[in-house]
């Protein structure tokens, strides 16, 4: 009997042991706390770079803007004072190219009819160059009543009321032509000319002087 109760007893004090054992809580890894401690805390600039950005502009929308812009007009000023004052302008137009003629005197010149100009024409027409042709008009009707730029010839006949034109240009063509005695011809915007003399005249009398 005594034994058995000093069994039992033995029993009772192991059970109570057990009872009174603490719990141990197991350690945290050190490397989890090592990574803990060294993270950052979020700052501001941070945080903006993570919020979400705006709604982004549309191809319309920039379309649109692009569209504005360029109906917004631009003032244009002047480059230099030629622009606003008219007599600066006459000035650049009286300083711009002229037309050079040479007359030939009257008493160098060789009498000749209309029908002289006609046939004159019709030989030069048949020459290749301009010299062929100057050449054939000379013998024809001997010098030009005048000369323009040094290459265009004129030869003139003139009646009453009219006169009777042959011309030869420097590229080798010819034409005739019947005009009014004494009409004009403007050969820019300030300078004109007497188709029957060959005078130029060069300026618009009464705009500068």
């Amino acid at each position: 009997m005594k034994s058995v109760l000093s069994a039992l007893g033995v029993s009772l004090v192991v059970l109570c042991g057990c009872a009174s054992t603490p719990t141990s809580t197991p350690a945290a890894s050190p490397a989890l706390a090592s990574a803990t401690a060294e993270a950052p805390a979020p700052t501001s600039e941070t945080a903006e770079e993570a919020a979400p950005e705006g709604p982004t502009q549309t191809a319309a929308e920039a379309w649109a803007e692009r569209a504005v812009r360029a109906e917004v007009p631009t003032a244009v000023r002047p480059s230099d004072g030629t622009n606003a004052d008219p007599l600066a302008i006459g000035d650049a137009m009286e300083a711009g190219p002229t037309t050079t003629v040479v007359v030939t005197p009257a008493r160098q010149l060789r009498p000749k009819t209309v029908r002289d100009l006609e046939e004159a024409h019709q030989l030069a027409q048949k020459m290749e160059t301009f010299d062929e042709a100057m050449k054939k008009l000379t013998v024809r009707l001997g010098k030009p009543n005048w000369v323009e730029n040094g290459r265009k010839n004129v030869w003139v006949v003139r009646d009453s009321t009219h006169c009777y034109r042959l011309v030869l240009e420097a590229d080798g063509s010819i034409e005739t032509e019947k005009v009014v005695a004494d009409e004009v011809r403007m050969l820019s915007a300030l300078s004109q000319q007497n188709l029957c003399t060959g005078v130029v005249v060069n300026g618009v009398p009464g705009l500068k002087h």
